[in-house]
């Protein structure tokens, strides 16, 4: 068995400005981002031939389609949550002169990110350190969300592709921030004819706009698929479980992710 524990690993983020090229936490302008587990792994087609050449094995073996995958489970943290969105694709508008700055991503028809700077869609560089150590993924992408209530407070599964592996030059001094996390109150989640579903939580203000720091998923017209509710233990609270779809608007964004952050993506 290996001799690292999973709790001394690290994953570094940085946004690309070139798609696909890598960047190592030695680069600055990254950010170690503090996760619940991640499984991104590099993931290889071969082709190994099956000539009939009077023996019955595989005469070569070729290198075919390669691409990187997996999942990266986190807490909902204003502190991140911009970069991986930069990283969707989404169309991007930023507002504020200073921190905290107001992020609204809605859903964009773009066909893939176009890297460089400014409201624009990014591939991103993760590393990940596993028992010491240093595995880089070029040219990553979040290809689509879940956002789940655990205890109380919001995570968000994300799933990742990527276009090669790479290996760290260095590995950097990873750096921590205080925690953000955002705690879920039912109270927000309201129906009325122009948004099916809106949740919102926010710190340092009663309001949105008062906010210093905020996080909201705004669905405008949604269509309810499950309904589930039933009982589970004595000592349980009865919940429920509901499962939809998001349905196209005219005129407006089906959804849009809010993020009211200190962070600055230039």
């Amino acid at each position: 068995m290996p001799a690292g524990l999973g709790g001394g690993g690290a994953v570094y983020l940085a946004l690309e400005t070139v798609m696909g090229t890598y960047v190592d936490p030695s680069t600055a302008g990254g950010v170690w981002v503090p996760i619940i587990s991640e499984e991104l792994n590099y993931t290889e087609t071969k082709y190994y031939s099956p000539q009939i050449r009077q023996q019955t094995i595989v005469s070569d073996v070729q290198q075919s389609y390669y691409h990187v995958e997996g999942n990266i489970t986190m807490e909902v943290d204003v502190n991140y949550m911009p970069y991986f969105l930069y990283a969707s694709r989404h169309l991007i508008n930023k507002t504020g002169a200073a921190a905290p700055f107001a992020y609204t991503f809605g859903p964009g028809s773009q066909g893939s990110a176009t890297g460089g700077s400014g409201l624009n869609a990014r591939t991103m560089s993760l590393t990940v350190i596993r028992n010491g150590i240093g595995f880089g993924y070029a040219g990553c992408v979040v290809n689509n969300w879940e956002f789940t209530v655990d205890n109380g407070v919001l995570r968000a599964v994300m799933g990742i592709l990527g276009i090669s592996e790479a290996t760290p030059a260095a590995l950097g001094t990873p750096t921590w921030l205080q925690p953000s996390l955002f705690e879920t109150d039912y109270d927000n989640m309201k129906n009325n004819v122009t948004r099916a579903i809106k949740f919102e939580s926010v710190k340092g203000g009663a309001t949105w706009a008062l906010a210093t720091e905020g996080f909201r998923i705004i669905i405008r017209r949604s269509s309810f698929e499950t309904y589930v509710v039933g009982l589970a233990g004595m000592g349980d609270l009865i919940m429920a479980r509901v499962t939809g779809r998001n349905i196209g608007l005219v005129g407006a964004d089906a959804y849009t992710i809010e993020c009211k952050s200190p962070v600055a993506i230039t």
